[in-house]
């Protein structure tokens, strides 16, 4: 009997992850899609971005944030990451420096602009790396 309920149990999970699997391969809008980047960044491919010169991100490109904050190192300011103009990520105060995971990603033909919330302007920095899309 418990063989059975634990069989039974597994079915139910195994059909829920086919769904969720399957609903997260359907494409909604493109903002919505996750792309996974399968390679490590070759050199040439680094991106360095500074506050007050806006980036704009190449044609069949993806660019993917690596890490974001302040150029001098203090941790007095926030650091606002924006994708024509949306906020997409942050630093906040206290942490001068901030790596990110692979996933924050802007895609081809957006602006991507740095916004500092504090004291000290134009100190605000994004690394990064363009990918192929």
């Amino acid at each position: 009997m418990l063989s059975s309920k634990l069989n039974l149990a597994l079915v139910v999970v195994a059909i829920g992850l086919a769904f969720t699997v399957g609903a997260q391969g359907q494409g909604g809008a493109a903002s919505d899609r996750v792309f996974r980047i399968q390679y490590m960044p070759h050199p040439r491919d680094m991106v360095q971005i500074e506050e007050g010169t806006p980036f704009l991100v190449p044609p069949e490109k993806l660019f993917v944030l690596t890490v974001l904050g302040n150029a001098d190192g203090t941790n007095n300011s926030a650091v606002h990451l924006r994708v024509d103009g949306v906020s997409r990520a942050a630093a906040d105060p206290g942490y001068p420096m901030r790596e990110f995971p692979p996933g924050c990603t802007a895609r081809s033909a957006t602006t991507i602009t740095l916004t500092n919330v504090g004291t000290n302007p134009n100190d605000c920095v994004a690394w990064g790396y363009l990918a192929d899309k």
